[in-house]
Order: C-alpha cells, then structure tokens, then sequence
C-alpha cells in the first residue's frame, strides 16, 4: 500500500548508549527526520549512518542539505511499516525500497526549489 507525506526537518544528535541493548554502538550522529502525512499527523524515523538502511535515505538527505530550508514531498511505493504507529515512528528499513522525491518545496513560499525542466529540450538531449 502506497504511503506519502512531507519532509519537515531534519534534526541532527547524538547517540546514547541503551542499557538494554548494550550492543548498541553509540557516540555518533544520527539523524531524526520529521514528517507530515497526507493527513496531518505527525510521523518521524531515525537514520542511523552505521546501520545498512541509511543508503535508503541518501538521496532525501541530500535534497534536503542541497535545498533547505524546504519541504520534500516523498512517496513510498511498498508502503512503510512502523516501530509505533501510535507516535508515528516508521521503521527506517522501508521494506528495502527507496522513498522517491516528487517535490522539493520552499518552506515559505510552497514555491517549487525542483529543477524546472523545459520538455522540449528532453526531446533533443
């Protein structure tokens, strides 16, 4: 089942260890990505770059980093499961299929940060 919603923000912190998983690394910057469904309700993942799901996310992060401040639109065609679908947290695993970016907006104006492509020169290139 497909899923959409909004890149907000990013926030950037620290690791910490977890006593009850003490295999945990730690000590390292992981990312909280902040979201907005299609029907308003909040929903966040967590990034971590030590762990393989983090090549999922690249390319998001980098519009974002590229754009901001903005808002990135996204679709999940496998859809998304959730670690806790009462606080909205989506498993950051994504079935094993990258979100694509439909959008890239200005967080202020909604104007389009997209690379505007003229069709006609498709033709030709």
């Amino acid at each position: 089942m497909k899923h959409t919603n909004t890149l907000k923000g990013v926030r950037v912190f620290t690791a910490q260890p977890n006593e009850s998983k003490p295999h945990k690394t730690y000590g390292h910057k992981v990312a909280e990505l902040q979201f907005t469904n299609e029907r308003g309700e909040s929903e966040s993942t967590y990034v971590d770059p030590t762990n393989e799901n983090n090549s999922l996310w690249l390319d998001v992060l980098e519009q974002f980093a590229t754009y901001r401040p903005c808002e990135i639109a996204l679709e999940y065609p496998e859809g998304v499961r959730y670690f806790n679908k009462a606080r909205g947290i989506i498993n950051a695993d994504l079935k094993g299929v990258k979100p694509v970016v439909t959008g890239v907006y200005d967080n202020r104006t909604g104007e389009s940060k997209s690379h505007r492509v003229d069709p006609k020169t498709i033709l030709f290139e």
